[in-house]
């Protein structure tokens, strides 16, 4: 019990220095987090940039589209949708057509909100990668 007491006394000082550290290493991610959704909105905003001064030509669209997932790194697809939420053109052809209307990404669009959240893993992007029975057991 002394030696316990003894350790806690000399260790008194470290509690606080590694509170400290600790502090700063999530401030840092936290500015590194907060960093990376700011490059991300930009990313978004220049490719709804992009889709609307080629609006007119819809036959570039799909290689415009496919052309910015290539150089955005963390973007796994790009949709656009219709008023009603289904999709309209995608970078994954499997997508056009389907209603994502449920998603909240949707829902706070129709008010001109912004809205990101992820990372994420869904059941139908993980098809793309892979095969049904070599799904991940966590996505099943």
């Amino acid at each position: 019990m002394i030696k316990l007491t003894v350790m806690h006394a000399l260790n008194r000082k470290l509690k606080a220095q590694s509170e400290q550290v600790f502090e700063g290493i999530s401030k840092g991610r936290k500015k590194a987090l907060d960093n990376w959704f700011r490059d991300k909105w930009i990313q978004l905003e220049n490719t709804c940039g992009m889709i609307k001064s080629i609006d007119e030509n819809h036959r570039l669209l799909p290689k415009e589209l496919d052309s910015r997932l290539k150089e955005y790194d963390d973007f796994c697809e790009f949709l656009i949708l219709s008023d009603k939420g289904n999709v309209l053109k995608s970078t994954c052809s499997q997508h056009t057509g389907l209603d994502m209307s449920h998603l909240p990404n949707y829902q706070k669009s129709l008010n001109n909100e912004k809205f990101m959240y992820g990372p994420y893993e869904i059941r139908r992007h993980l098809i793309l990668i892979y095969p049904a029975k070599n799904l991940p057991m966590k996505s099943r």
